[in-house]
């Protein structure tokens, strides 16, 4: 299903899996660069983590997935509702 028009914000599920190195990654609106605050964090290669959390759209209902400094990762979202 889509997130339909007029829908302000997410709530998701997120994975980071594939993992090199410890790094921390965070889920943003679409119009948001930059953050100081994280949704993931990891300290080793080779693990898959997973967190529930909300986070309010832009408004052309994008997220954005700021990744840190160190290692690389895959990202798994799955969003599980909308808020109108």
């Amino acid at each position: 299903d889509r997130v339909p028009a007029g829908a302000t914000a997410v709530t998701f599920n997120v994975t980071a899996t594939n993992t090199v190195g410890g790094n921390f990654l965070a889920v943003v609106p679409g119009d948001v660069a930059t953050t100081d605050v994280s949704t993931l964090n990891w300290t080793s290669t080779g693990v898959s983590i997973a967190n529930a959390s909300v986070s309010k759209l832009d408004g052309s209902r994008q997220l954005r997935i700021i990744g840190g400094g160190g290692g690389s990762f895959d990202c798994i979202v799955d969003i599980t509702g909308y808020y109108l």
